[in-house]
C-alpha cells in the first residue's frame, strides 16, 4: 500500500509542478508573428498584448512543458512495464508457495497501477496543455 501511495504522490506532484507554465504563450501571438501580410508586426503584437520580440527557439513554452511531461510519463510507463515483467517472473518462479505468490501478485498490481497512473497523468497534462496552454 505504501508503494501505491508513493507512486500516486509522485505522479500528481509532477502534474502540479508543470501546471503553472501552461498558459505562458498564446497561439494568437504566433499567428501574428508568422503572418506575412501584416506591414507592422510590432504594432500588431503590442496591440494584442504580446511580447514584441520573437522567440529565440522554435519551441513555445507549452510545447516544452509537453515534451518534458511526455518524457517523464514515458519513463514512469517504462518502469511500470519493467515492474510487470519482474512480477510475472516472480509469479512463475513462486513454485506454489503462498507467500511468494502473494508478493508476485502485489508486484503485478503495483505495475498495473503505475501504468494506469502514468497513462492518466499523460492524458491530463496533454489535455490541459492543448486546451489552455496552446
Amino acid at each position: 500500500m505504501k508503494k501505491l501511495i508513493i507512486i500516486l504522490i509522485a505522479a500528481f506532484s509532477l502534474i502540479i509542478a508543470t501546471a503553472p507554465a501552461l498558459a505562458i504563450d498564446s497561439p494568437i501571438c504566433d499567428e501574428i508573428r508568422n503572418n506575412p501580410q501584416l506591414p507592422n508586426v510590432e504594432e500588431a503584437l503590442s496591440a494584442a498584448g504580446c511580447d514584441t520580440k520573437p522567440e529565440d527557439d522554435n519551441l513555445t513554452n507549452s510545447s516544452q512543458v509537453r515534451k518534458i511531461a511526455n518524457l517523464a510519463f514515458w519513463g514512469i510507463g517504462l518502469l511500470s512495464v519493467i515492474i510487470l515483467i519482474y512480477g510475472g517472473i516472480r509469479y512463475l518462479l513462486a513454485q506454489g508457495l503462498a507467500s511468494e505468490l502473494s508478493l508476485a501478485q502485489h508486484t503485478i498490481i503495483y505495475g498495473i497501477v503505475g501504468l494506469l497512473v502514468s497513462l492518466a497523468g499523460w492524458a491530463v497534462v496533454n489535455f490541459v496543455i492543448k486546451n489552455i496552454g496552446g
